[in-house]
C-alpha cells in the first residue's frame, strides 16, 4: 500500500551526501583539514559515545528557505542543504555520529515553540498524506479522486527532548514582521517610504519592549524552557543571529504627488541596517538574561552573520544586481518565499560560522547515545488479567535496564478489547489510551494496574484499533521505536467498523521510521504479520514468568540492534537522480554497518553498499517507501524507512494538483489567484515596476538650510506674515522636498504664533519700540532638521502724520489729497521689500468734505493685488486691481490698474 510523503519527518542527514560534503567543506571550512576522513566511513564506525543528537527549531533562516532539495510539509522550506545539515555532515567528517531532526518551519513565529501551528487546507490526489513526526493531518474533504487536507505542526519545544545532545535555531525575525519589511522596503513594486517606516517603527517597538511581550522576553523563554523542562543539564544549545538584510548602500525611499511634489522620505538602507544591529543586541541581552535565571552557562550566541554578510546582499538599487550574493535576489527567482534568505553558498557561510565558532561541542555525551520510545499495548479482556500483573511487576525492571542502557527513554500504555458495535457489549472498546509518553515509571505502574480484565466473548480481539492508536502517538525523532503487543487471542482481520487490516498497520508503523512491533502470546498469523512486516518479533507465552522473560528479551534486543535512518522524506523528478543518506546510522557496539537499498520498498533489494550513501535515478513515477536495511558486524540487522513522491518536477506536490507541475515551486506561489503558480504564469501579477510616484534616491537625505529672516512693524501694531513666510528664503538640496517651520525660541518682547507653512504673526507687548528677535527650524520630508536661523523684528515708534494722495480713473474719477486725521495706514515691510498696506483713514480733502479710505494691498509674487474702497458720506466706490509699488521707506506710491481705469496712491509719513 502506497503511503503519502509526510509533510515533515526527522531529518537526520541531508541528501547532500557526507563524502561530497567532506570535499567541499575541505575547500571551505579552514579547520576541515585535507585528508580528513570522509563522513561515510567515520559514520560507519563511529564509537557508541560520539553519537551527536541535533534537533533545529525556528523560522525560515533555520529550514532552509534559499538552499534548495526541500522535503517535508511543502509551506515550512526545509532543506537536505541547509546549513544545519551541511554542520552535521562536518561533525560526521570530524568522526562523529550525528544525526539532525529539523522542525524549523517559514513564517515560524516564537509562538510556534509553546503551540500547534496551522498550515491550513490543500488538495492532495486520493486521500490525504499519512502524518508522520511533527504533523497532525486531517481530512477536509474528499470525493474519492481529490482531498481537502489540513495540516498542522506540532509545538516545536515537543522535538526537543532529554535525548536530544544541540539545539541550533534562529528565531525572532517574523515576530518583527521580517517578510514585510523586506517586501515594504526593497521589493519592487511593494515598497513605499510610509510603509517602509510603519514596518521598521513596529519591529523597533517590539524590540525595545523590555516587557513580556518584547522580543528578548520571548526569546529568553524560550531558551529557559530549553534547559529547565527540555534538555539535560549537559545538553547545549546555540542560537544563531540574523544577517544584515541590505549593505551599506544609499538607498532613500521617496514619494512624489500628483504635482511632483516629495512628500514623504525615508532612509531605508541605513533604517533597516540599525534594526540588524538592534536584533543582535536583543539576542545577546536574552541570553544573559536566560542564563542569569537559570544559574548556568549553556547558551553559545553565535551573531558573526550581521557582520559576515556584508556587501554580500541583494542591492535593492536598480541596475545594480550583486554578483557576489549570499543570498537569493529579488526576482532571482519566482518562489518569493526564498527572496531575502540565504543562498547555497550562505548556508554554507552559517555552516562555517558554526564550524568555527562551536565546533564539535554539543555537550558531554553519555556513555550511551541511543534512545528509546516503547509502548505497551495490552488486550484488557476477560482471560488477560495475569498478563496485565506480569507486565506491572516487570516494570520497575524495564525503566532500570533502559535508564543504563539509553540516553533517555519514555514509556506509554494502550489498551484494547473489542469494537462494542460488532460485540454488543458496552463495556468493550476499540482502543484507549491510558498513559501518554513519560519517563514516571509509577505512571506507567499505575496506568497498568488500573487495567480491568474483562469482556472478550468472542475470541479475535480489535488489536489493529490499539496498534493504530498506538502507531499514532506522538514518537520522538532521531529514537528507536518500539511497540509491545500483549494479547492471548487473534486480531480481527480485517477488524470489524475499523476495517483495518494487516497490511494497514504494516504500512502505519513502517511510515514512522518504523515503529517496530512485537507479539507476546498469542502466535497467530495475523498479527505475526505485522510483527514480520515492521522487523518485531513473535514471543510465546502461557503465564507471568513467560512474559516477563519476553519483555526482557524484547528490551534487550532493541538496545542491541544498530539505530537506522535514511533521512527524513525525499522528493525526486523523474529521470533526475536522488541521493539517499543513512549516515545517521549507527551500531551502539561500535562495529562497522553495511546497508541493503530497496528503493520502491517491494521486497527486493536494489543495492548494498558499505558506505551510507545510493544514488538512484526513477524513470516513472512512485510515491511510497525507500527502505534501508542497516546491518552490524555482528550480524544484527535494523530497519529505516522514509516517505518519497517520484513526479515530474520533484517539488513534493502531486503533479494532479500541482499549480505548476513541469517546474519546482513547493510554496506553490500564486499571486494573482488564478490556480496557475507563478512559476508557469506569464501574467503573474507580480509587479516590475514602482508604484507610481515612489522612486528611489541614491543620495542621502539632505539637511535643510534656514536662513535668517527681518521685519518690520510699528508701536502697538501686529505683524502678520503671509505664507511660504519664514520659508521664503530657506533651502533643501533634495529638489521637492516640503518644509515646515517650527519655533525654536520665542521672542522676549511680543507674542508669536508660527505655523508649519512659515506665515507667522508677531504682536509686539504694549508701548514697546525697538528690536525683538525669535528663532525657528525648518524640517524636511524625511524628519532632517536644520540649526536654528534667527529672525530679526524691527518695532518702529509710531508715525505722527501720514498725507494721502489717491487718484482713480474712468466714470467713478476720484482725487483725494489731503491729511490724515483719523487711523493709519500700515505697511508692512520684509527685507526692504513692502509685504502689505493695510488700514482705515480718514482724509480731510478740504473744508468741510471728509473720506474714508479703506486699503487692503497683498504681495503676489513680483506684483501686488489691491483693493481700495473710498466713502465720502453719500457714495461708496471699490477699486481693484494688480500693479506695482515704490517705496523707499517713506514715501509709498501704488499704481494699479489699465490707463483709462486705472488708480494709484501717495502714501508720505512725516
Amino acid at each position: 500500500m502506497l503511503i503519502r510523503p509526510p509533510k515533515g519527518r526527522t531529518r537526520r542527514l541531508g541528501a547532500f551526501t557526507a563524502s561530497i560534503l567532506t570535499a567541499v567543506l575541505a575547500a571551505t571550512l579552514s579547520i576541515a583539514p585535507s585528508g580528513q576522513p570522509d563522513a561515510s566511513a567515520a559514520a560507519a564506525a563511529a564509537a557508541p559515545d560520539s553519537h551527536v543528537n541535533v534537533v533545529v527549531i525556528g523560522d525560515s533562516f533555520s529550514a532552509g528557505n534559499g538552499a534548495g532539495n526541500y522535503y517535508g510539509p511543502t509551506a515550512c522550506y526545509r532543506s537536505s542543504s541547509n546549513w544545519s545539515e551541511r554542520y552535521v555532515a562536518w561533525l560526521q567528517a570530524q568522526g562523529l555520529s550525528a544525526d539532525v531532526t529539523d522542525r524549523a518551519c517559514s513564517g515560524g513565529v516564537t509562538a510556534n515553540y509553546w503551540s500547534e501551528r496551522d498550515l491550513g487546507n490543500r488538495p492532495e490526489f486520493a486521500r490525504c498524506h499519512t502524518a508522520t513526526a511533527d504533523e497532525i493531518v486531517k481530512t477536509v474533504i474528499t470525493n474519492g479522486t481529490t482531498s481537502i487536507c489540513n495540516t498542522k505542526l506540532r509545538p516545536q519545544r515537543d522535538s526537543v527532548t532529554a535525548s536530544t545532545d544541540l539545539v541550533l535555531f534562529t528565531f525572532g525575525g517574523n515576530d518583527v514582521r521580517f517578510s514585510n519589511i523586506v517586501q515594504e522596503c526593497f521589493i519592487v513594486g511593494d515598497r513605499n517610504p510610509g510603509d517602509c517606516r510603519s514596518r521598521v517603527n513596529y519591529a523597533n517597538a517590539l524590540m525595545d519592549d523590555t516587557g513580556a511581550d518584547g522580543v528578548r522576553e520571548r526569546l529568553k523563554k524560550i531558551l529557559v524552557d530549553l534547559r529547565r523542562e527540555r534538555l539535560r543539564p549537559d545538553a547545549k544549545v546555540v542560537l544563531l543571529g540574523y544577517p544584515q538584510l541590505v549593505g551599506d548602500v544609499p538607498f532613500v525611499l521617496k514619494y512624489k504627488n500628483l504635482f511632483g511634489t516629495v512628500t514623504d522620505t525615508y532612509d531605508a538602507a541605513s533604517k533597516v541596517r540599525l534594526l540588524g544591529a538592534k536584533g543582535a543586541e536583543v539576542q545577546a541581552a536574552a541570553v544573559a538574561a536566560a542564563e542569569a535565571e537559570v544559574g548556568a552557562d549553556f547558551v553559545t550566541h553565535l551573531p558573526q552573520a550581521l557582520g559576515l554578510f556584508d556587501s554580500h546582499q541583494p542591492d535593492p538599487r536598480a541596475g545594480h544586481a550583486n554578483p557576489d550574493s549570499w543570498f537569493v535576489e529579488p526576482f532571482q527567482t519566482i518562489s518569493t518565499d526564498t527572496w531575502y534568505h540565504p543562498n547555497p553558498q550562505g548556508h554554507q557561510q552559517y555552516a562555517n560560522i558554526l564550524a568555527d565558532g562551536f565546533g564539535t561541542a554539543a555537550g558531554t555525551p553519555v556513555a550511551t547515545a541511543q534512545a528509546l520510545d516503547l509502548i505497551f499495548v495490552i488486550d484488557t479482556t476477560g482471560s488477560m488479567g495475569g498478563t496485565i500483573t506480569a507486565v506491572k511487576n516487570r516494570i520497575n525492571a524495564v525503566v532500570d535496564r533502559l535508564a543504563a542502557g539509553t540516553s533517555a527513554y519514555r514509556l506509554a500504555v494502550v489498551s484494547y478489547r473489542d469494537q462494542p458495535g460488532y460485540t454488543g457489549d458496552p463495556e468493550d472498546y476499540p482502543s484507549r489510551l491510558d498513559q501518554a509518553f513519560t519517563s514516571d515509571a509509577a505512571a506507567v505502574k499505575t496506568a497498568v494496574g488500573n487495567l480491568e480484565a474483562a469482556g472478550g466473548g468472542d475470541y479475535p480481539e480489535s488489536a489493529y484499533s490499539g496498534l493504530d492508536t498506538a502507531i499514532k502517538q506522538p514518537w520522538r525523532s532521531g529514537v528507536k521505536k518500539q511497540i509491545i503487543v500483549f494479547t492471548d487471542a487473534p486480531a480481527h482481520n480485517p477488524e470489524p467498523v475499523s476495517n483495518l487490516r494487516a497490511a494497514d498497520i504494516v504500512a502505519a508503523a513502517l511510515a514512522v521510521d518504523p515503529a517496530v512491533v512485537n507479539v507476546v502470546g498469542n502466535t497467530d498469523a495475523a498479527l505475526a504479520e505485522v510483527a514480520a512486516g515492521t522487523g518485531g518479533k513473535v514471543v510465546a507465552a502461557v503465564d507471568g514468568e513467560d512474559v516477563s522473560a519476553a519483555i526482557d528479551d524484547i528490551v534487550e534486543t532493541s538496545l542491541a540492534v544498530p539505530f537506522a535512518t535514511i533521512g527524513d522524506s525525499y522528493n525526486a523528478a523523474i529521470g533526475k537522480p536522488v541521493r539517499f543518506t543513512a549516515a545517521g546510522s549507527y551500531d551502539p557496539a561500535g562495529g562497522t554497518l553495511t546497508y541493503k537499498w530497496d528503493v520502491d520498498s517491494d521486497g527486493t533489494t536494489d543495492a548494498t553498499t558499505t558506505t551510507p550513501e545510493f544514488t538512484h535515478t526513477y524513470s516513472a513515477g512512485y510515491e511510497g517507501l525507500v527502505t534501508v536495511d542497516v546491518t552490524s558486524t555482528s550480524g544484527k540487522t535494523a530497519t529505516a524507512t522514509a516517505p518519497i513522491l517520484v513526479d515530474q518536477d520533484g517539488d513534493g506536490v502531486q503533479d494532479q494538483v500541482d499549480n505548476c507541475p513541469a517546474a519546482a515551486n513547493p510554496g506553490q506561489e500564486d499571486r494573482d489567484t488564478d490556480g496557475t503558480g507563478d512559476l508557469c504564469d506569464t501574467t503573474s501579477g507580480i509587479p516590475t515596476t514602482d508604484q507610481e510616484g515612489v522612486f528611489v534616491a541614491e543620495t542621502a537625505n539632505s539637511t535643510p538650510a534656514a536662513v535668517a529672516d527681518a521685519f518690520t512693524t510699528e508701536t502697538g501694531t501686529a505683524l502678520t506674515v503671509p505664507a511660504p513666510g519664514v520659508l521664503a528664503n530657506d533651502t533643501d538640496a533634495d529638489t521637492g522636498d516640503t518644509l515646515t517651520a517650527n519655533t525654536a525660541t520665542a521672542p522676549r518682547n511680543g507674542t508669536l504664533t508660527l505655523a508649519s507653512d512659515g506665515s507667522f504673526t508677531y504682536t509686539p507687548r504694549k508701548g514697546y519700540t525697538g528690536t525683538d528677535t525669535f528663532t525657528y527650524t525648518v524640517t524636511d520630508s524625511a524628519a532632517a532638521t536644520s540649526a536654528p536661523a534667527t529672525v530679526t523684528l524691527t518695532v518702529a515708534p509710531q508715525p505722527t502724520n501720514q498725507r494721502i494722495v489717491f487718484v482713480a480713473g474712468g466714470r467713478d474719477c476720484l482725487v483725494v489729497s489731503g491729511d490724515v486725521t483719523v487711523g493709519k495706514v500700515t505697511v508692512t515691510r520684509a527685507r526692504n521689500t513692502v509685504q502689505s498696506i493695510t488700514g482705515t483713514v480718514t482724509v480731510k480733502a478740504r473744508p468741510g468734505r471728509n473720506v474714508e479710505l479703506v486699503f487692503n494691498v497683498v504681495r503676489d509674487g513680483r506684483s501686488y493685488t489691491a483693493t481700495i474702497t473710498a466713502k465720502d458720506g453719500r457714495h461708496v466706490h471699490t477699486y481693484r486691481g494688480k500693479g506695482t509699488i515704490y517705496d523707499n521707506g517713506k514715501v509709498t506710491i501704488g499704481q494699479f490698474g489699465s490707463k483709462r481705469t486705472g488708480f494709484g496712491f501717495v502714501i508720505k509719513t512725516r
